[in-house]
């Protein structure tokens, strides 16, 4: 059995545990005529084991997840999995060769022993080959210590096991596939933290922000169940009054919406994200936003609009591009950047008639770094901006869901603060390394208790 230890950009986290094959000779059950097991072994230091630590050879899948998914997102066996080498005469193969490959250490993470890895999310492959000696009326497992998040593993060409999780060691038995003497190994890992935060969260819907993501996400989002928001990058002041800019806009768009009109999961086109409120701006935005129709008849069109200006503690939302809006989206920061959390309590928010995402809103904390509620930077002033935040919501009747930004610390070369920001971003409800603030666990409760709810309620609001 084998523990295999890899950890993703977005954790960094030491690695726990150590690399092994075990043999488990303490059982006696016939290996032949039996059903695999995928099980959980425990009590791995009292067993007799073959340790697999050491160096691995890697592949960096190509973008995205090409050689580990079909063009159907089915798991692909034929690719990289077969570890075949490349033929230097005769027939054109696949363009890998573990043998050539360069090494990684296992247990480790790839960010910190790759430099030009520090910053990759996708699929990784390792691969290693070992010798083995079966005995008869044994069985033989591989047990995996940790892979974050989701993994595939094959023996000698045969996939024998699958798992999803990134924090938990898993096993499967490979007594059928195992040979007397030389075998190998082959390990992919992808890393979709996403979608193991958002099941965590108890969410149902993400905000892809403020670009078109990897097509990986939305057939990931796909299979999990994840409502999805897709946006092109419009943000904030562009060249509205320009046509070629324009003509990008919309060769952006017909690519979004080309590549992703088929994944179920996407619910919003967004055409923008926090634009100024101006005559140039509103008939681009809104030209756009027809063509997205034209593109796709069958979607809802969205954008993240910012203000109003305050009249008292009222907050009437007259932004003209609502108009050509089927779904508002309304980001604000009260209680960070204006007023103080306390100040939610009293605004009264007044939309068109139309549905509302509030599309981002939440604070600053540094994980770890805890004080009183009036402290900011701590994680419990955040928790509390959430929950003052929360109240405000309540009085808008046409609020269909709520986006905190964001699920997690992002690198920002604006954020500067030392040993606060140190170039983060720190709005997230978990840390770059995915340690979860109070925030996530506050919010995850509140989500739980809607998802309650909305099982007797079917026309509860999100």
């Amino acid at each position: 059995m084998t523990q295999l230890l890899n950890r993703s950009a977005l954790f960094c986290l030491p690695p726990r545990n150590v690399a092994t094959l075990l043999l488990c000779l303490g059982m006696v059950l016939p290996a032949l005529g039996q059903q695999p097991l995928q099980t959980l072994l425990v009590g791995i230091d009292h067993r007799t084991v073959t340790s697999l630590n050491g160096d691995w050879q890697y592949l960096v899948d190509q973008a995205p997840g090409r050689a580990l998914y079909t063009g159907n997102g089915e798991i692909d066996d034929r690719s990289y999995a077969l570890s075949e080498h490349t033929n230097i005469v005769g027939n054109h193969n696949q363009e890998n060769d573990f043998a050539t490959a360069p090494t990684i250490k296992v247990p480790g993470d790839w960010n910190t022993q790759v430099p030009q890895l520090f910053n990759y999310e996708g699929v990784l492959w390792y691969q290693r080959d070992f010798d083995a000696q079966p005995k008869p009326g044994t069985r033989t497992f591989l047990h995996i210590g940790a892979a974050n998040y989701r993994s595939h593993v094959w023996v000698n060409q045969k996939r024998v096991c699958d798992h999803e999780g990134g924090f938990m060691p898993f096993d499967c038995e490979v007594t059928s596939v195992l040979h007397a003497g030389s075998n190998f190994l082959v390990i992919a890992v992808d890393v979709a933290t996403l979608f193991g935060y958002l099941k965590d969260l108890n969410a149902n819907f993400a905000r892809l922000a403020h670009y078109p993501h990897d097509e990986r996400i939305e057939r990931a989002a796909d299979r999990n169940g994840i409502m999805i928001w897709s946006e092109i990058p419009n943000w904030q002041h562009i060249s509205f009054e320009k046509p070629e800019v324009y003509a990008k806009d919309v060769t952006m768009l017909r690519e979004m919406i080309r590549r992703d009109r088929n994944e179920a999961s996407v619910i919003l086109w967004s055409v923008s994200n926090e634009t100024p409120n101006n005559p140039a701006r509103t008939k681009f935005l809104t030209d756009l936003a027809n063509e997205a129709r034209k593109l796709d008849p069958t979607r809802l069109i969205t954008s993240a609009v910012l203000g109003p200006k305050p009249d008292g503690n009222k907050r009437v939302v007259n932004d003209p591009l609502c108009d050509a809006l089927d779904v508002i989206g309304q980001n604000e920061y009260i209680g960070w950047y204006q007023l103080t959390p306390e100040d939610a309590d009293k605004i009264q928010w007044i939309f068109p008639q139309k549905p509302v995402l509030m599309s981002e809103f939440g604070a600053k904390a540094k994980f770890g770094n805890h004080g009183a509620i009036n402290q900011r930077w701590t994680e419990e002033q955040q928790v509390d901006v959430f929950k003052h935040q929360l109240v405000m919501f309540s009085k808008i009747p046409q609020l269909r869901g709520i986006i905190p930004w964001v699920l997690m610390d992002f690198r920002s070369t604006t954020r500067n603060i030392p040993k606060l920001q140190d170039g983060f971003n720190r709005k997230g409800l978990a840390s770059e390394a995915g340690q979860k603030k109070q925030a996530f666990m506050y919010l995850q409760q509140v989500y739980e208790e809607v998802a309650r709810r909305c099982k007797t309620r079917p026309q509860c609001a999100a």
